[in-house]
């Protein structure tokens, strides 16, 4: 998943069932969150957790994936397209779930 410029791109070339996070994005005021799926095959659950903790303090992955948190975003990619998605300004730790064999990519940016 690479990270640059504030956007993360997941891709996937028949990716088996799996679990994977970890990437940061920073969605600031007046922004949103765009997604944009090429995938062609398969599904991605994505979610993503809003980073609560003080500043200069990081939450572990597993410290965020373990709480009773629910996530600022749940949403399950299984086609092409783009969608928009608003969300406080603030930090936001993904999560990617592949739930079957996938094939394509998505790119995640604040907009």
């Amino acid at each position: 998943m690479p990270h640059d410029d504030n956007t993360i791109t997941i891709t996937a070339d028949k990716a088996g069932i799996s679990g994977v996070g970890g990437a940061g994005i920073t969605v600031a005021d007046g922004q949103q969150l765009v997604i944009d799926s090429a995938l062609s095959k398969g599904s991605i659950q994505l979610k993503l957790f809003l980073d609560n903790e003080p500043a200069g303090v990081d939450a572990s992955l597993d410290e965020i994936l373990h709480t009773d948190e629910t996530p600022a975003l749940d949403v399950t990619v299984n086609s092409a397209g783009t969608t928009e998605h608003p969300l406080q300004p603030g930090e936001y730790t993904l999560f990617v779930n592949v739930l079957e064999k996938t094939t394509g990519n998505i790119t995640l940016s604040a907009k």
